[in-house]
Formats: structure tokens, C-alpha cells, sequence
């Protein structure tokens, strides 16, 4: 072990009780402080798994077997008391909400510095401290379950920072977060890096934020197994094709870049290029397809004058019949709340919801939900039974379907979303990516013709988006309408034919994607959004072209 090591592992093997095979085999890797590492692997891979054997939660928590060695610091993981590895290595879960155990923002913080025995006035300085550098200063006083899920997440990040640990790991940081508090989130966690020193160790679908920082890049297989430890643009450079295969998530540049070697564009013997600069110039008209639009122009579902509490002011718009419809803001605008008001799930304070000209208070709860699917932020929240297979066949059910056709749909419902090897599990079992693909699997399979999602993406492998979006395009391309939020500006440009931002519970934006994008850099910067990657490669080729231009003059 190397003196600047913090954690070794040596043949580390994970397997859980109903598993059949080891979900982590093997794995030899060590992680050294002020280092800052990316963990890439596909949903099912074990990521989260070595993040609970790292910071000493396995093997005490886990239903299982766990072999191999752990050292921390040159000591074996078996020479600490328990929970003592949990302070050193900090940990911000994947769900937020699993990790908290107070009612309010300020006593979730000063929670894990009591536990240190840390003196009270030090606690108040730190706890101020810490919420300032996540930016949650104003909400310190409010309960934790009036936070947006985005909020949650920076929490969760201030009560690991205050408790000053040598390495923290980070599962999907940045999942729920807005694209600018998305950037802000990575270079406030980097500066603090600079800072104090610790280790980074990432696990992320995002990449597109960290690629400037990292130092070391892990990929793993969906069996387990550690297939690459380097640099990041090599370990791409060099397994791009496994990556793919794996469902691994590609960013941006280098998917560009790739594109451009396989056509020989640029040469294919060097690393992927870092920079947008570096490949603009090759972008020829044509290189990005356009989306096709579905929309009927018929009303589908109508909103006026609609309020809910001191959440969502007057609020008047018109989602028609086969249209996508992207609803997207800063963390807290009211976003969520919008959504629930949509699908009926929330009853409007104030105003008018009408679907298919008939008020929405006036549907019977049963013949709303043949009406209207609605995936929730959290999977668990729409969970009632207790296998993977009952939870699919749940709905098909209460329509007095023929046993024969709910077995063959729910059957073919989890193959498509990778779901049918665990279709014995009980939905609280799988992993937060499987919970997801579950979640919408259920709405799904009940063809209602308006489909609510919030987030639909959210903790997805490349392979695993790709499947939900595509069944959720074959949906509209079959007459349905569908309204996400999302804080993903890749999935809003691609596919959303329209996109409303919300501003504080009022509605700043109603039109087009392009026409949002044209917004300029300051107005998407005050609402916390960004401009997806295919706007900025093309205004990076019109500047260099200009550059260029004025050279010659």
C-alpha cells in the first residue's frame, strides 16, 4: 500500500443472499486523498454496492457474503469500531432522503457533529458554514420535507461536509439538480477539495461537469468487475466500444468526437479531445437529426387561472393531444407541484384543470387513472405490492383483464425494462435504477393516453434511458401525449416539442425548445438552465468561423 493510499481493497467479493451470482468479483483498486476519481459502470454493475463495502456499511448491513480485504490508511477495515470508518468516509446516497433522520435542515446538519461530540458553539459555526457553501442558508430554519428533491441532495452534501471526512463519496450528485446548480454543485465540491484536501470518489451518469476535473477513471461491467483503471479520455479512447455495449453513458464530446474518427474526420489515433473547440470546426449541416413532431394541435389538457397554496400562482396554458412537453427550472420553482396538479394527484388551490374538455374534479378516481399514468420522483412512493411481477400486473388487474393477457403483458413489460430476472424481488430490494425502470414499467403497461414522469431518467445506464425513451417516442408516435420534468436540457432538445419554465410557481417561458435556446446565456442562467450540448458545439463553430474571418480582413 502506498504511503498516500487511504483505501485499498484486495479480491473484494460481494454476493447477496437471492443473487446467483457475486454482484461484485473480484475487485482489486485503491483510492489515495486529493484524489479525484469516476466511477462508470451500468445499472446492475455493482457501483453502489462498493460504495457501501468502502465506507464500512458491508458487511454488518449486508444480507449476504463479503470476501477479500479492506484497509484503511494501512489498517484493516475489521481493527474499527462500528460506524467509526462512516466518519472518514463520508457518503451522499443516490436518495437523499434515505440518509436523514431529523425534522429540520439545521438539525439534520448538526446531527452528525453531535455524534462527534462536537462543542455547541462549533456546531452552530459549522452547520452556518456548511449550508452557506450549498447554498441552503435560507431554508436552514424550514422541515426537511418541504424541500424539492434537488434540495435534499445539497443537504445531504452540507452534512458530510461539515463532519470534515478524508474521502467522500458521491452516488448520482447531481441527478436531481438544475444545469446551473449542477455546475455550481461540481466546482463548490472541487474548491473544497482544494481546500481541505480529501479525496473524490464519483459515481455518476453526468459526466459532462467533472470532465475537467477528474483524475482517474473506474469502469466496471454489469458482472461485476473492474475492466479499466487510467485516465479518462484513454480509458474511453481505448473501451469505447465495451462502454457502449455496457450501457456505460458516453459524454457528449466524445460521442461527437468518436463519430468524427469513425468517418475520418479527425485522426483516430489520439485521446478523445477535451474541448469544444477541438472538434467544432469538423460540424458539418446536417450532423444532428431533427426531431419529428406528433402534435394534433387538439386540447388535450387545459389549465386556467390555476393556483396551489403559496406554491403555484395563476397559471393559464394548453397541452394538446400527441405533444411532448418538457417542464423544466431551477430546483423548488414549483415544477413537481405542476405536475401532481396535471395528473390530478393534487386537487388546485384556486383556478381550472380540464382534460379532454371535461373538468378534472369531476373524474371518478378509476376513470382518471384509465385517463392518466403518473411516474413519481420516487418510485417508492407508488409501490403496492410486494413482488416485482404484482406491482406491473397491479393495474391490468383492476380492469377484470383475462389472467392470460395480465401474464403476457406484465411479462413483456419487464423484459423491455431489463426487469424479469427480478421478477420475484420485492420492489424495495432493487437498486434505485431498477426502482425507476419499475416505476414506469407500471404506468406503461395501462396505455392511458397522458403520461405524467418526473424525472424520467433519473439513475439510468445509457441502455436503460434509451429503452425509456424509445417506448415513451413508439407511445406518442401511437397518439399519446406526454409531459416530463426534467432537469436534462439533451432530453428537452432532442425530443420535447414544447417547453414550459417555471420561475417561482409562475410560468417564465411557453414555446419551442429552439426558441428557448435563443433566449441567450444570461436568461437560461437566471433560471438555473443551460444550453444543450448541440447549441453550444454550434455556436463554438460560428465563433472559431469568425475568428477566422476577421484573421483574414
Amino acid at each position: 500500500m502506498a504511503p498516500h493510499d487511504l483505501i485499498e481493497v484486495k479480491n473484494l467479493t460481494v454476493s447477496y443472499e437471492e443473487a446467483k451470482l457475486p454482484v461484485l468479483d473480484g475487485l482489486n483498486l485503491s483510492l489515495s486523498k486529493g484524489e479525484t476519481t469516476l466511477l462508470l459502470g451500468p445499472s446492475g454493475s455493482g457501483k453502489s454496492t462498493l460504495m457501501y463495502s468502502l465506507n464500512g456499511l458491508y458487511p454488518e448491513e449486508l444480507d449476504g457474503k463479503l470476501t477479500g480485504e479492506r484497509f484503511y490508511r494501512e489498517r484493516p477495515y475489521e481493527a474499527f469500531n462500528p460506524g467509526e470508518l462512516s466518519r472518514r468516509i463520508g457518503v451522499v446516497f443516490q436518495d437523499p432522503e434515505s440518509q436523514f433522520c431529523m425534522l429540520t435542515v439545521e438539525d439534520e446538519v448538526a446531527f452528525g457533529l453531535e455524534n462527534l461530540d462536537t462543542p455547541p458553539d462549533v456546531i452552530a459555526a459549522k452547520v452556518d458554514w456548511a449550508l452557506e457553501l450549498v447554498g441552503l442558508s435560507d431554508v436552514k430554519e424550514a422541515t426537511i420535507t418541504a424541500l424539492s428533491g434537488g434540495m435534499k441532495q445539497k443537504l445531504a452534501l452540507a452534512c458530510i461536509l461539515a463532519m470534515d471526512p478524508e474521502l467522500i463519496i458521491l452516488d448520482e450528485p447531481t441527478s436531481l439538480l438544475d444545469p446551473h446548480s449542477r455546475q455550481a454543485f461540481v466546482e463548490t465540491v472541487i474548491s473544497l477539495q482544494q481546500e481541505k484536501g480529501f479525496g473524490l470518489l464519483i459515481i455518476e451518469h453526468n459526466l459532462d461537469e467533472w470532465l475537467a476535473y477528474v483524475d482517474r477513471c473506474l469502469l466496471m461491467n454489469r458482472n461485476g468487475k473492474l475492466f479499466y483503471d487510467g485516465s479518462l479520455a484513454q480509458g474511453f479512447r481505448e473501451h469505447y466500444e465495451t462502454i457502449q455495449r455496457e450501457g456505460i453513458w458516453v459524454p457528449r464530446l466524445f460521442r461527437t468526437a468518436y463519430q468524427l474518427m469513425e468517418r475520418g474526420i479527425i485522426d483516430d489515433r489520439k485521446e478523445f479531445p477535451m474541448e469544444l473547440e477541438a472538434i467544432s470546426p469538423h460540424i458539418t449541416h446536417g450532423f444532428f437529426t431533427k426531431k419529428v413532431s406528433y402534435s394534433s394541435g387538439i386540447p388535450h389538457l387545459s389549465l386556467e387561472n390555476v393556483t396551489y397554496k403559496h406554491i403555484i400562482h395563476p397559471l393559464t396554458s394548453t397541452i394538446h393531444k400527441g405533444e411532448w412537453v418538457a417542464i423544466v427550472g431551477a430546483n423548488g420553482a414549483g415544477k413537481t407541484t405542476l405536475s401532481l396538479l396535471l395528473a390530478g394527484l393534487k386537487a388546485p388551490s384556486g383556478g381550472t384543470v380540464t382534460l379532454n374538455g371535461n373538468r378534472l374534479k369531476e373524474y371518478r378516481s378509476e376513470s382518471l387513472w384509465q385517463e392518466v399514468g403518473y411516474v413519481f420522483q420516487n418510485p417508492e412512493h407508488q409501490f403496492v405490492v410486494d413482488t416485482v411481477f404484482e406491482e406491473v400486473a397491479f393495474g391490468l388487474r383492476l380492469q377484470d383483464l383475462p389472467e392470460t393477457e395480465v401474464k403476457e403483458r406484465t411479462e413483456t413489460m419487464l423484459e423491455h425494462y431489463g426487469l424479469a430476472a427480478h421478477k420475484d424481488r420485492h420492489p424495495y430490494t432493487l437498486s434505485q435504477g431498477q426502482k425507476r425502470r419499475l416505476s414506469i414499467a407500471t404506468m406503461m403497461v395501462e396505455n392511458q393516453g397522458l403520461l405524467v414522469l418526473d424525472e424520467p431518467t433519473f439513475g439510468q445506464d445509457e441502455h436503460s434511458a434509451q429503452e425509456i425513451i424509445t417506448l415513451l417516442q413508439q407511445r406518442q408516435q401511437e397518439g399519446a401525449t406526454l409531459v416530463m420534468v426534467t432537469h436534462d436540457m439533451e432530453l428537452v432538445d432532442q425530443h420535447a416539442d414544447r417547453v414550459l419554465v417555471m420561475e417561482n410557481g409562475t410560468l417564465a417561458f411557453d414555446g419551442s425548445p429552439e426558441e428557448l435556446w435563443k433566449k441567450g446565456k444570461r436568461w437560461l442562467a437566471h433560471h438555473q438552465l443551460q444550453q444543450p450540448f448541440r447549441v453550444r458545439l454550434e455556436q463554438a463553430q460560428k465563433k472559431g468561423a469568425a475568428a477566422i474571418e476577421s484573421a483574414r480582413a
